[in-house]
């Protein structure tokens, strides 16, 4: 089978996946990012190609080596399947930063799942063009190495989770005080009593300003002492 048949192969199942890992539901949903997070992420149109590209070679350089001669037979074979490829691995790619940025542990996790599930993909890739011993240990490994790193970000998620709900408990605790020492009718009197005192108190500026403008005005002027009027 020659090399752009493999090529086919491989897009068959690595590039699936990554669709897959692409999609909302492809990281943990602790993970989740908020829709406007996501939006951004997505943005792929906003994106130049050429940056797209950069984006691409730069993450699989520093995170997926096993790729990179991959993408070059794809660019140099398979334009179509090319492009695609940098598609999907550049929404990947802003996805983790995403996550890196709120969650630099769990951003470490999923790059590691990431990592042993692409091997597994090129193993698989592999066996189908040509099957074999040694690629078929490579892929038990992978796919053990990736179980791993799955229950690792899992346990990774539960922790978080039971962070979040220690302190969504505390503030259920806090408020539970709160509601015990209130008297919702005893909280009334005192707002209507200091509502009425603010309302008097704007009444009663008005009311003095007008007196004062009134007693200057029938006040008589008095006349300048002059040598005449001494």
């Amino acid at each position: 089978m020659n090399e752009v048949n493999f090529l086919s192969k491989w897009c068959g199942v690595a590039v699936c996946f990554l669709l897959v890992l692409a999609a909302t539901n492809g990281l943990a949903a602790e993970y989740d990012l908020s829709r406007d997070a996501i939006a951004q992420a997505d943005g792929s149109a906003a994106e130049r190609p050429a940056e797209g590209e950069r984006r691409v070679t730069e993450f699989v350089k520093s995170h997926l080596p096993e790729l990179e001669s991959v993408l070059a037979s794809l660019k140099k074979h398979s334009a179509k399947e090319y492009q695609k490829a940098i598609g999907d691995l550049a929404r990947t790619s802003r996805r983790l930063e995403q996550l890196q940025q709120r969650d630099p542990d769990g951003f470490e996790l999923e790059l590691t799942f990431l990592q042993w599930q692409t091997r597994v993909d090129i193993a698989l890739a592999q066996l189908q063009v040509r099957d074999n011993e040694k690629t078929r240990a490579q892929l038990r490994k992978a796919i053990a190495s990736r179980e791993q790193a799955k229950v690792a970000r899992a346990q990774h998620e539960k922790a978080r989770l039971t962070e979040r709900i220690a302190r969504m408990q505390t503030q259920l605790q806090r408020l539970t005080d709160q509601l015990e020492n209130v008297d919702a009718e005893k909280n009334a009197d005192k707002a209507y009593t200091s509502a009425i005192r603010r309302l008097d108190a704007k009444q009663v500026r008005p009311n003095a300003a007008a007196r004062t403008k009134k007693n200057a005005k029938s006040k008589p002027a008095t006349d300048p002492q002059t040598p005449e009027n001494k």
